[in-house]
């Protein structure tokens, strides 16, 4: 019973993610060409995070004081399958960029899945728990990316948005198989909340979350497929450049905080990925070739693939269990900013500078998270 309710979350994890990243690579050539500027291709790319940052504290808070999690899932589930549809039957850049903005209403629901697995372990595991978690997240982004990739290829952009409301569906459905343990417990209070905001390295993890979602969503979805555009690449070979930022954040994202944290510590573990992203910030626009792009798509997406799910154990680590959703909650809302941030400034200092200034910003900003995560505290063992 153990196992089969761990195995359901992976298979509805795969599914949640592997549906909102199938058409990811060629969304940002996709809406310049029905006739977006960059500004607004990096606002359509940018609402993602917008339901992340209003929607995710008090979807903790609620989960919280509710003692339910099974149906928050399966309400995101149902957000994901209204983000598809629209894309799917609707090609107004507003209409894609409101449609949109559902799938990032779906993905604030993520801290409910990352609460809900952490529940079936120890307290002590979160972060290795929350780390193996991620791990299925990215492999439903890679394998979403790779299906996407092919999908396109053949059958163009729409039928990518087509098998997403068909797999978020499937989801959905199994959504309702999901089993949760019963466990009487306090509301968070709003003075515990504020205790969880104001602690100092929750605010250090929180900052440099944001910085990590700046990165990703500014580079791997937002304008480095426009670099590949630049370059000739079809969109088979952006899906697959796409592919080659997230295939090494598989291995990164399961191995941070049960190898990387405890050989390095959490402090280099988070400087060492940011300086590996940074330096791929820095070649993305003086790329001369789809060989190179790719090369810092690999090393880029290994050093926030290795950061990121570091952080996410780090933000619950020191958090009582039935607080854990509301302290998810913030850190997720709080990232989201980055989420929206990322492309959107990208797409504005390109419409007024040219990309290779938006792209120089995107390393100086993973720069000064390297010199942030100095700041962080941590324990002794």
């Amino acid at each position: 019973m153990a196992k089969r309710k761990i195995y359901l979350l992976y298979i509805i994890t795969t599914l949640f993610w592997f549906s909102t990243y199938i058409y990811a690579p060629i969304m940002p050539t996709y809406v310049k060409s029905l006739g977006a500027s960059y500004f607004l291709v990096g606002l359509i790319l940018g609402c993602y995070g917008v339901g992340q940052m209003l929607l995710r504290v008090p979807i903790g808070i609620l989960s919280d004081r509710l003692n339910k999690r099974k149906v928050f899932i399966c309400f995101g589930m149902a957000s994901l399958v209204i983000s598809s549809l629209g894309l799917y039957f609707f090609t107004n850049p507003l209409l894609i960029l409101i449609f949109r903005s559902f799938s990032g209403v779906a993905s604030a629901f993520w801290v409910i899945f990352t609460v809900l697995y952490s529940s079936y372990f120890h307290e002590n595991a979160a972060t290795k728990a929350v780390g193996v978690l991620t791990a299925f997240c990215n492999g439903g982004v890679l394998i979403g990316l790779l299906a996407g990739g092919f999908i396109v290829r053949s059958y163009g952009i729409r039928a990518t948005f087509f098998v997403s409301i068909v797999c978020a569906a499937i989801g959905l459905i199994l959504s309702f198989a999901i089993s949760e343990k019963k466990v009487e417990r306090k509301p968070a209070q709003i003075k515990e909340l504020l205790m969880v905001a104001h602690d100092r390295n929750f605010r250090i993890v929180a900052t440099i979350g944001v910085i990590c979602q700046f990165i990703s969503f500014a580079t791997v979805y937002g304008f480095t497929p426009v670099v590949a555009k630049n370059l000739g690449a079809s969109n088979f070979q952006i899906a697959m450049l796409t592919a080659i930022s997230v295939l090494p954040s598989v291995i990164g994202s399961a191995l941070s905080g049960s190898f990387f944290a405890k050989r390095l510590g959490e402090n280099k573990t988070m400087a060492y990925g940011l300086i590996l992203a940074a330096i791929a910030c820095g070649v993305i626009p003086f790329a001369p070739n789809m060989t190179i792009l790719s090369i810092s798509q690999f090393l880029g997406g290994f050093g926030t693939g290795t950061v990121f799910p570091l952080l996410m154990g780090l933000s619950i680590k020191n958090v009582s269990s039935d607080k854990r959703a509301t302290a998810m909650g913030i850190f997720q809302a709080v990232y989201g900013l980055g989420m929206f941030m990322g492309p959107t400034v990208v797409g504005a200092l390109t419409d007024g500078m040219g990309i290779k200034w938006g792209f120089i910003t995107i390393g100086v900003v993973a720069l000064s998270g390297v010199l942030i995560s100095m700041l962080y505290k941590q324990e002794k063992v």
